[in-house]
């Protein structure tokens, strides 16, 4: 009777929660206070009601893929919770757990979860341990290199040991992630945690450092462009002779002629018998030639023909499109790409977002504005909405 109790009581809060989930859909969720609701979800999250426990993560991802970056403050009371359910073998569960992990990592940096995070990366059970490592992993990845050096002091030393772990896959994992973090942080910073590893291991480490391509991460959190400042005018010295007379500089700007005042300007025009006597003196083979060129200097100048695509500076799409792809996340700029306008518009959305906190230099502006050209077919899109 108890146990039938319990169930009717853990069934009804699912159901809550899942009104929550559902509420947080297709919608823009405002910054306000979540700490109570936050502290309530940890708690859940840790029931031991499987259903009840993943329906609290559930609730998480929705609310922190809503905030994005104003749930950072939040993302550390309940990331650590997270983590711990990874010991749960279940398919469903570790997809709850796997997708929670992404909203997180779209919301906060390493440093604001680290001291959760951390500690989870040497737990004893095996699910926790790889769960915890990959997503040290896919966060070191979009971590600017500043905050991820100022926390290798901690994370370094957690992760190569489990590089040594009886289990072969958190083995594996470990050695993957160690590679990812060797080539964010370089091989001085990492030479002393993998001096010690065999050549098999090695490799493999290698491999994986490979795997990491320059981006926009390799810069400081703060980084700003640097202002362009503007070449000095040179100014040309006047030379004058002995008396103080000034000298003609071929370098200086050439004097205009003073103007003919009170003179008469010659006529150009010929008189009318001194130009027949001068037709019938020319040959009847120039006469014709005249005339084609009469009739060819009629015709107007030729403007130049400039690339539709060109704008601006002359950045074509190309060049607009690596831009994109390096400043903006994929998931803004592949949501440009749905077949729903409802996808565009997120992808405006972020795109808006991001411009707003990191203050873009002028060359990715324009790049954003050859993009967007593109992506709404030359500005002929029809959907008012977009």
């Amino acid at each position: 009777m108890e146990k039938t109790a319990a169930m009717k009581k853990w069934n009804e809060k699912k159901d809550e929660l899942d009104k929550v989930v559902d509420a947080c859909k297709n919608v823009k969720v405002k910054p306000g206070n979540f700490g109570p609701m936050v502290h309530f979800l940890n708690k859940e999250i840790r029931a031991t009601n499987v259903n009840t426990s993943m329906a609290a993560i559930q609730v998480v991802t929705a609310i922190a893929t809503g905030l994005k970056k104003d749930f950072a403050q939040f993302a550390k009371e309940v990331v650590e919770g997270v983590l711990l359910k990874y010991k749960e073998k279940r398919p469903m569960v570790q997809e709850a757990c796997n997708n929670c992990c992404d909203a997180l990592i779209n919301s906060c940096n390493m440093e604001d979860v680290s001291e959760a995070v951390i500690p989870c990366i040497t737990n004893i059970a095996p699910g926790v341990k790889n769960g915890t490592i990959k997503f040290v992993e896919k966060h070191a990845v979009t971590t600017y290199i500043d905050i991820l050096q100022r926390v290798s002091d901690n994370l370094l030393p957690a992760v190569s040991k489990v590089v040594e772990d009886k289990d072969g896959t958190v083995r594996d994992n470990a050695i993957h992630c160690m590679g990812v973090l060797k080539g964010r942080l370089g091989e001085a910073l990492m030479q002393k945690f993998i001096k010690d590893l065999n050549p098999q291991k090695t490799e493999k480490l290698n491999e994986a450092a490979k795997e990491i391509k320059p981006s926009k991460y390799d810069r400081p959190e703060n980084w700003k462009p640097p202002v362009k400042k503007k070449a000095p005018v040179k100014k040309v010295e006047e030379s004058k002779d002995e008396d103080g007379d000034a000298l003609m500089n071929d370098e200086a700007t050439p004097r205009r002629k003073p103007p003919n005042i009170g003179k008469k300007p010659p006529s150009k025009k010929k008189p009318a018998a001194d130009s027949a006597m001068a037709d019938e003196k020319k040959p009847a083979a120039e006469a014709a030639p005249k005339r084609a060129t009469t009739a060819a200097s009629t015709k107007g100048p030729t403007a130049p023909i400039i690339a539709d695509e060109n704008l601006g500076a002359g950045m074509d799409a190309e060049q607009a499109n690596e831009i994109v792809n390096a400043n903006f996340d994929s998931a803004t700029i592949k949501a440009f790409s749905g077949a729903k306008w409802q996808d565009k518009m997120q992808g405006f959305e972020g795109l808006q977002n991001d411009i707003k906190e990191k203050q873009f230099e002028s060359k990715v502006l324009e790049a954003v504005a050859v993009f967007i050209k593109k992506s709404m077919k030359d500005y002929k899109e029809s959907n008012i909405n977009l």
